[in-house]
């Protein structure tokens, strides 16, 4: 075989028949894999940076003299360790399904593009007379599009997102006030704004006198500025106390917060393969 009739082959293997269809349709899951990837990395690495100062010390020990003996502190300790890691394990949830939700809209947009661009062409040319290729390029993307944006109803990425943030955040509020307690014996219950709000000086004045006489001033003196006592905003627990409140937070929060929407899944059944 010499070297024209083997290019011959070559260009019929690859632009004519069902093996031209079969190479376009690798292409094109080959260009999704490298679009799919790319974009994950990107942004999950970006992702990963914007919060990593939210990143929660698991190793940190409190020295909690307040808790009354060495055993409720270690279990103080325990407590914020494993709060600690239900944090970050929270926070890279929330990383994972933001990576996933940023990568599934661009590919579905990027595949979006070339079955609007192959469609135009397909409708300018008339569907008789396009390129099978061009129609087999439309089929595939169009397959891509409906799959990728058909998951973003069912695995509900943002809703996911939005339950593991707020509860990455919550955690670290938990941790915050265990250090807080070990610091201080004190933890806040109140929105210390207002206290403190309540506490500011205060000018009373004294109502006008209705009998007046001439070329006298009776306009009402200021009395001098009064100041109030800051009304607490927090309470004194004692160790005993400060464990189960941690422990009934701890049961309140613990959750997989991993939701799907079934409802999105359409049935199927033999009507849908009937041809009307």
């Amino acid at each position: 075989m010499n070297r024209t009739d083997f290019i011959a082959k070559v260009k019929a293997f690859t632009l004519e028949g069902w093996t031209s269809y079969v190479l376009i349709t690798l292409g094109l899951m080959a260009l999704l894999a490298i679009v799919g990837l790319v974009t994950e990395g990107i942004v999950h690495g970006r992702a990963d940076r914007l919060t990593k100062t939210h990143i929660l010390d698991e190793e940190t020990k409190v020295a909690c003299a307040i808790a009354d003996s060495a055993e409720k502190v270690a279990f103080i300790n325990a407590q914020r360790m494993e709060i600690s890691a239900f944090g970050n394990s929270h926070r890279t949830s929330a990383v994972e399904f933001f990576t996933y939700f940023y990568t599934t809209y661009v590919v579905f947009t990027i595949f979006g593009l070339i079955a609007a661009i192959s469609l135009a062409v397909i409708t300018k040319t008339g569907i008789n007379t396009a390129s099978p290729h061009i129609i087999a390029a439309f089929l595939v993307c169009t397959s891509i599009v409906v799959l990728y944006q058909g998951s973003l109803g069912v695995f509900q990425p943002k809703s996911n997102l939005d339950s593991n943030a707020k509860l990455a955040v919550n955690y670290a509020v938990l941790v915050d006030q265990i250090d807080t307690y070990c610091a201080t014996g004190k933890i806040n219950v109140k929105d210390p704004n207002v206290a403190l709000a309540g506490a500011l000086p205060k000018v009373a004045t004294k109502p006008e006198n209705t009998n007046t006489v001439t070329g006298a001033d009776h306009s009402p003196k200021p009395e001098p500025p009064v100041s109030a006592k800051i009304q607490p905003f927090f309470v004194e627990p004692n160790g005993d106390e400060f464990i189960n409140f941690v422990a009934w937070q701890m049961e309140h929060l613990r959750s997989f917060s991993i939701a799907l929407d079934d409802s999105k899944v359409s049935a199927i059944d033999n009507k849908r393969f009937l041809l009307q």
